[in-house]
């Protein structure tokens, strides 16, 4: 796992960064649901998606401007190993938004039930 958080590169610090503030804020919601924390974790998920995004697109970049100052041997092994290596970017910032959603998802079941019981109760 460190291995793949040093090989993803700058990029992985603010994904982790963003994607556990998300975690942090999903498993609240999960536990104490308002629609208020419902509406932060959707925006906490996609400015996670959008940075992890990001972490790849500049690691992408990089690799494909360091491969083409490259001997046309090594250009494969340096563009699939680049672009291997931005992935990680992706991955963790996936990892972290199935993590996030599993608990938003405890959490908008759990608001269903208590608008549901309020709902009969005021029947």
């Amino acid at each position: 796992m460190s291995e793949a958080f040093r090989l993803g590169g700058w990029g992985m610090y603010p994904t982790c960064v963003v994607g556990l503030v998300l975690v942090g804020v999903a498993f609240a919601h999960a536990w104490h649901p308002t629609r208020r924390r419902a509406g932060i974790v959707r925006s906490l998920s996609m400015l996670t998606f959008l940075v992890s995004t990001l972490g790849f697109i500049t690691g992408a970049i990089r690799t494909l401007l360091v491969a083409s100052d490259a001997p046309i041997g090594e250009l494969a092994r340096l563009v699939v190993g680049g672009l291997g290596e931005s992935l990680n970017n992706i991955g963790l910032g996936l990892v972290l938004l199935v993590i996030a959603w599993t608990a938003h998802t405890v959490g908008a079941a759990r608001l269903g039930a208590k608008s549901t019981a309020a709902d009969l109760e005021a029947v």
